[in-house]
């Protein structure tokens, strides 16, 4: 009986366990590169999935819309300060 693969799910009697207890396959011929290497797959899939979540554009903004954003901002920590305020004078009481 071979273990399954945890990145293509197939079972090969040729695999690598991980530190982490995760099998993968490898077919190689000593002296050759290997033909299939889901290790090296699954390291090159994490790779670029964290590039892509790095490489997140935020979306551009017009003039309006971010004086809009600035003055809500402005607007709310205006209200937090005087929240503070009130709760520090109820404090003195």
């Amino acid at each position: 009986m071979s273990p399954k693969c945890d990145y293509c799910g197939q079972r090969n009697y040729r695999f690598v366990v991980t530190a982490n207890n995760m099998t993968f396959c490898l077919e190689q011929v000593l002296g050759n590169p290997p033909t299939k290497d889901c290790h090296q797959a699954y390291l090159d899939n994490l790779e670029k999935n964290k590039a892509l979540k790095t490489a997140k554009v935020l979306p551009e903004l017009s003039h309006q819309e971010r004086s809009n954003n600035v003055s809500k901002l402005e607007a709310y920590r205006k209200e937090l300060k005087q929240k503070r305020f009130a709760l520090r004078q109820q404090s003195y009481r």
